[in-house]
């Protein structure tokens, strides 16, 4: 797992796997390296639809806020 893996499981965020690897691309430190903005309208995630990728926030999280 990496560092967006890590990060997502410590905050109880659950994203499908097409999610993760949109971030993933778009979070690239080099910026070349990044997702265009067409590869991100045309990412299996966004062509998709996946509006379910989140898990619901959890009670603790309600709480902080």
């Amino acid at each position: 797992a990496g560092f967006l893996a890590n990060m997502l499981e410590q905050w109880n965020i659950r994203l499908s796997a097409p999610a993760v690897d949109l971030l993933k691309n778009i979070l690239k430190p080099v910026p070349s390296d990044r997702l265009t903005l067409t590869e991100i309208v045309n990412h299996p995630w966004t062509v998709a639809g996946d509006t379910h990728s989140a898990a619901a926030p959890s009670a603790a999280a309600a709480d902080a806020k």
